[in-house]
């Protein structure tokens, strides 16, 4: 497995009419101090059709989700440590992290 390089973006899959969804946002606001300082996050509506596509491409059946490197790590909202611990960890630690197929 190709050791990941770069920015490690955080991908976070939502729509706007799902209302548990922006609990999502509110849980990295109040974790964000304890992230790596440049880590991005981004996120991706699913009412957009390019959207849809990419969700397609990770099997992303439920929302809200959240991708590291292309590959799905956590599906509705996780506690703040799980969330905490896997973002370092991977941050940390790339090789670790799932294969990115999509980068291919």
């Amino acid at each position: 497995m190709k050791r990941k390089t770069g920015k490690l973006v955080v991908k976070v899959f939502y729509r706007d009419d799902c209302p548990r969804c922006h609990g999502i946002f509110d849980k990295f606001e109040k974790v964000k101090a304890l992230l790596p300082p440049d880590i991005k996050i981004k996120k991706y509506n699913l009412n957009k059709r390019y959207v849809r596509a990419i969700a397609r491409k990770l099997c992303i059946r439920r929302i809200p989700a959240i991708a590291l490197y292309n590959s799905v790590y956590f599906v509705g909202i996780p506690d703040d440590d799980d969330l905490i611990k896997m973002i370092n960890y991977v941050y940390k630690h790339p090789e670790h992290a799932f294969t990115d197929e999509l980068s291919k």
